[in-house]
């Protein structure tokens, strides 16, 4: 008596094994695979086309089989297919420089430190922290000069300070004061007639 031959294929999915980069930039697509296995250990191969991703938390995006983080941190890409699900952990750093804020003291005297701080983040507002030693440019306006981390301005009044760090900028208005009296210059008139008041007017004025 003859006999038949009996195909036997892989049931539905039961196991997930999904794979990806440990490390990503926020903002940088990151690539998911997998392979999959029914309940009796039987593979279904590649499985990469027919996965189901989200971010894990849910800031980002995902499409196909890649998904996009935008906040940095501990993350986990949840892969699905059926209903066999894996996890893929991956640590996101921030992106290159985006922006800078700058701070500094609202109100200063004429010719003391306008000490500046500034700290960058990427596009998402992921803090890149304080730039490094020689990163950061400042000017100030009106007028006067700055150094590495602080300007110093002579003419009482509103001040800019402008602080750029590679294409990023950001400004502090500050407002300068009048120093510690330096001088004094009394004006009084030409003449006067004995027995009559006259006016005397003085300037006071700090060292600048």
């Amino acid at each position: 008596r003859g006999t038949d031959r009996l195909s036997v294929v892989a049931g539905p999915a039961a196991t997930l094994a999904a794979e990806g980069p440990a490390q990503a930039n926020a903002g940088q697509a990151i690539q998911v695979t997998a392979t999959g296995e029914d309940d009796f250990g039987n593979p279904l191969g590649d499985v990469t086309s027919n996965l189901t991703l989200s971010m894990v938390p849910g800031e980002g995006s995902c499409s196909g089989s890649s998904c996009t983080p935008t906040l940095a941190g501990s993350r986990s890409i949840s892969a699905s297919f059926g209903s066999a699900r894996d996890q893929v952990p991956v640590n996101v750093v921030p992106g290159s420089l985006a922006s800078i804020t700058a701070e500094g003291p609202g109100q200063v005297m004429a010719g003391e430190p306008i000490e500046v701080t500034v700290t960058g983040a990427d596009q998402f507002g992921n803090p890149l922290g304080e730039p490094g030693a020689g990163q950061v440019t400042l000017s100030v306006s009106p007028d006067g000069a700055c150094s590495a981390s602080s300007c110093t301005a002579q003419a009482s009044g509103p001040h800019t300070v402008t602080a750029g760090v590679q294409t990023a900028s950001d400004t502090i208005d500050v407002s300068v004061l009048p120093g510690p009296p330096q001088s004094i210059q009394v004006q009084l008139p030409e003449g006067s007639t004995a027995g009559v008041p006259f006016p005397v007017s003085a300037v006071v004025r700090d060292e600048f």
